[in-house]
């Protein structure tokens, strides 16, 4: 399986058989939230647990020669076998001084990750299908520069030179679906500094991404999802945000930022959002207030409505099936209401 698919194999063997059809063994390792299957997906969750702060040392770091130094030790066997044959001092020292170099290699590409100091700064929220910063901060150690390390993240990869204290590497999750995510395996590499070597390990996170529901405006004759204050909340009100609360249309000097350009581009009605005059009153967003509606819809078009409020500084309250929000303002509530909404288990396809 290819590495950018972002699955969390790591090799493959391919198994021939004359008779019966090729088959695949593969090698997985599981993510915090998921039991591993195979012998060395156990043996590797024993020894790198999932954390959110580790130290890199001997414990956790592995070194392999690359390609180029497997080449390399090839060579110097060559060389060696040839200054044995012709007994050519020469040959011996050039051989034992390219060994050297090559031990030095080790050290060094080992010693680049040694003693790192890798925490988890922060992890983004934000809605289903965008890219949620992940930002891991690099303390060195002894104040000495830690340069050309890589990370490879689901699929995508990012590059640091570890040279002043506390820096950040950020990486890029891509939540497929709403509700708290596993976030996918991070490999901490290095090959400096001749390429020989590759130095790794594995992060395993233990704290999760959240992500909300993508935002979808409901369509107009859905606007029962709106309750003003006070109201029955099964009550049916249609068209009560296009009517009454948040959509006038379009008058000289309205800040373009407030115009609903996905409506005028559907029916050519120039809508602006804007609070009324009553803005002291609540609204309610109610999960039942979209009948016929599936669950995970009805989800986005609450979404976009709390974004709505949250623009226009609208106190608003969150009915869903089991749990109430009270009515408030501000980007903190409107927060723990997108919280609600992709923490929600009622919704039905």
């Amino acid at each position: 399986m290819s590495r950018r698919s972002g699955s969390y194999a790591v090799g493959e063997v391919m198994t021939l058989n004359p008779v019966t059809r090729r088959r695949r063994r593969r090698f997985s390792l599981a993510s915090p939230g998921r039991r591993p299957t195979t012998f060395w997906g156990r043996w590797l969750q024993r020894r790198l647990p999932a954390a959110d702060e580790v130290e890199l040392g001997r414990t956790n770091l592995f070194i392999l020669p690359t390609r180029e130094g497997a080449l390399f030790l090839v060579l110097l066997g060559i060389m060696l076998l040839t200054g044995i044959n012709y007994q050519n001092s020469l040959i011996y020292l050039l051989t034992f001084l390219l060994g050297a170099f090559y031990y030095v290699g080790i050290l060094q590409t080992h010693s680049n990750l040694s003693g790192i100091k890798l925490s988890l700064r922060n992890i983004e929220e934000g809605f289903t299908g965008s890219a949620l910063a992940v930002d891991l901060q690099f303390i060195r150690p002894y104040q000495t520069d830690r340069p050309a390390i890589d990370l490879f993240f689901s699929g995508g990869a990012a590059h640091i030179d570890v040279r002043d204290e506390g820096q950040v590497a950020s990486l890029a999750f891509i939540p497929p679906h709403r509700g708290a995510h596993t976030l996918p395996r991070i490999r901490i590499e290095s090959r400096y500094p001749f390429g020989l070597f590759k130095a790794w390990t594995y992060l395993w996170l233990k704290s999760t991404a959240l992500a909300y529901p993508r935002p979808v405006e409901p369509p107009g004759h859905l606007g029962s999802g709106w309750k003003a204050d006070g109201e029955d909340s099964r009550t049916s009100c249609p068209n009560r945000l296009a009517d009454d609360f948040l959509l006038r249309p379009y008058r000289t000097g309205d800040l373009p930022q407030r115009v609903q350009w996905k409506r005028f581009a559907r029916d050519g009605q120039m809508m602006v959002l804007e609070a009324e005059s009553r803005a002291s009153d609540s609204l309610w967003l109610d999960y039942d207030g979209f009948p016929g509606v599936p669950g995970e819809l009805r989800l986005s078009y609450l979404s976009w409505l709390v974004e709505s409020c949250r623009a226009q500084d609208r106190p608003f309250g969150l009915r869903l099936p089991g749990a109430v929000l009270n009515p408030a303002a501000g980007p903190r509530h409107a927060r723990e209401a997108q919280r609600r909404l992709a923490m929600f288990q009622g919704a039905t396809s």
